[in-house]
């Protein structure tokens, strides 16, 4: 297959209705300025963890766009607007590489793919959205360039690895439209096995090629990066040592958790009852569509079998991160590829023979209703989970502010005086009245009672929204005021005598757990 631009309407249909529907859902998130528990520390620029995580071209693209450029601040509406762009022409991409031509079929993946929960998620991390939004845009890409045929191998390679520097949890999107082609292909006219599974190895190829790459980059990083190691974080430091003895297991767990995340609101994807329910009657669509397609299309029984194969295969590919990260906890941030379920009764649909054309007519209304109904539910907890933030980001600066007011009235306070919070950050008083709503990964503990207060960011609250310094006694401070007997003396927050100056420091001590009561 030769280089060429052969986009159409579809793809440009797939594009313009993630940009509108992005817009819409998003709304809240582009033109307000709310936090996560990482958001507050990337003020007013930074990119977050980098090579450390393992992400070596994030580092050196942030390095770039911030150092070079100068364009690497933490700015709501451009930050968002640029995910949403790249999201939209992820979509035109998989619409072309697929190639679906029905417009409502185009129409309905750029909806679901721009307002997937993890894309939520990801605006929850406004900093390092638009990364991740190429990150996705380079895992489409690389199955797209694989097409292609000429230079098809070493680019889709180079593609997957990009995006895995930048991301890994998005190459599982690769893996899931590999074996989407490898689906199509069954059911081609006159299709045959053996090409099917050169085909196959050849996609192989480009995955293990890129893993290869992304590893290579990784050195070259490390080593340009003097003094940079890996972290521990979610096992990122032994990423790629998996004890085979393992696999069987993380393959079914991998399977079973993609397969019943709408039953059991696995990564928090499917919070409402009613929305569980759709999930499942469209993963009924897909297994009665795919019968139909099956035997209409009189299918050789070995293409048949093939296909089935990549179907049962399918929920691991694109829930592979669990394999990826076997002593991780995965949560909504980073399963995105699950998105590409929604895309097999569209592909499927283009493959239901002209002569079934009341057949089609009716798997094409039945599909357009369930996923009209997953857009929404996905566009309103998307909001929901943005306006709890907005609250707990507002119940969070009135909590620095009056804490700074007790502080800065306490006998003896100077504004050169270290500070030490002692306990855990808390207020018994506190109530939040959007904590017990369905949160996303993210989102999840960032209640004014939760994450956002107790978290290694607090202090930032203090120098965004209160606008004062922060000077921090060191550990060996801290733990030397907390063996004085006059620091003994004090009670716990919210208590009378709770804040007190001891010598050079303005001391507030808390409770040392949540259940501790002042």
């Amino acid at each position: 297959m030769k280089w060429k631009c052969d986009f159409h309407r579809s793809e440009l249909t797939a594009a313009a209705a993630a940009l509108i529907c992005g817009v819409i859902a998003h709304s809240f998130a582009l033109f307000n300025s709310i936090h996560n528990y990482d958001d507050i520390l990337q003020q007013p620029t930074g990119y977050g963890a980098g090579i450390t995580l393992g992400r070596w071209l994030l580092t050196v693209l942030g390095d770039f766009f911030t150092k070079v450029l100068g364009l690497g601040y933490n700015l709501p509406t451009v930050n968002g607007l640029i995910f949403i762009l790249l999201i939209a022409l992820s979509a035109a991409l998989l619409v072309n590489t697929l190639k679906i031509n029905s417009r409502q079929s185009a129409a309905f993946l750029g909806c679901l793919m721009v307002t997937f929960p993890t894309v939520c998620a990801a605006m929850a991390f406004r900093y390092v959205a638009p990364y991740f939004g190429l990150s996705l845009f380079l895992s489409v890409l690389g199955p797209w360039c694989a097409e292609r045929r000429k230079f098809g191998l070493p680019l889709s390679a180079l593609c997957i690895a990009c995006s895995m520097g930048i991301y890994q949890a998005y190459v599982p999107v690769s893996i899931g439209i590999f074996l989407l082609l490898l689906m199509k292909g069954s059911l081609e006219e006159n299709a045959k096995l053996s090409s099917l599974v050169r085909k196959g190895v050849f996609y192989c190829g480009c995955l293990i090629l890129g893993a290869a790459l992304y590893f290579v980059g990784l050195k070259i990083c490390l080593a340009a990066y003097s003094g940079t190691v890996l972290d521990t974080y979610q096992g990122v430091s032994t990423m790629g040592q998996l004890s085979l003895s393992r696999l069987p297991s993380l393959i079914a767990k991998a399977w079973s958790n993609a397969v019943f995340f709408p039953l059991k609101n696995h990564y928090s994807l499917t919070p409402a009852k009613a929305l569980r329910i759709v999930w499942l009657a469209l993963f009924l669509a897909i297994v009665c569509l795919s019968l139909s397609v099956l035997f209409t299309r009189r299918v050789k029984w070995l293409t048949g079998v093939f296909f089935c194969l990549m179907g049962l295969l399918f929920p691991v590919g694109v829930n592979f991160i669990e394999i990826m990260c076997p002593d991780s906890i995965v949560y909504t941030l980073m399963v995105y590829a699950l998105v590409l379920f929604a895309c097999v009764p569209l592909l499927l649909l283009e493959y239901v023979p002209k002569t079934q054309g009341r057949e089609k007519r009716i798997f094409s209304s039945v599909l357009g209703i369930l996923l009209a109904i997953i857009v929404f539910y996905n566009g309103y907890y998307t909001n929901v989970n943005y306006t709890a933030l907005y609250f707990s980001n507002r119940q969070v600066e009135n909590f620095a502010s009056g804490l700074v007011n007790r502080m800065q009235g306490a006998e003896g306070y100077t504004p050169d005086k270290k500070w030490v919070f002692s306990g855990t950050v808390q207020d018994s008083r506190f109530y939040d009245i959007w904590h017990e709503v369905p949160f996303y990964g993210g989102y999840i503990g960032c209640s004014a009672n939760g994450l956002l207060r107790a978290s290694y960011s607090f202090l930032t609250w203090f120098q965004a929204y209160v606008g004062v310094e922060t000077p921090v006694a060191t550990a060996e401070e801290q733990e030397r005021i907390e063996a004085d007997s006059r620091f003994q003396e004090m009670p716990c927050w919210p208590a009378e005598g709770s804040v007190r100056v001891i010598d050079d420091y303005v001391v507030v001590r808390f409770p040392e757990t949540e259940s501790q009561t002042p």
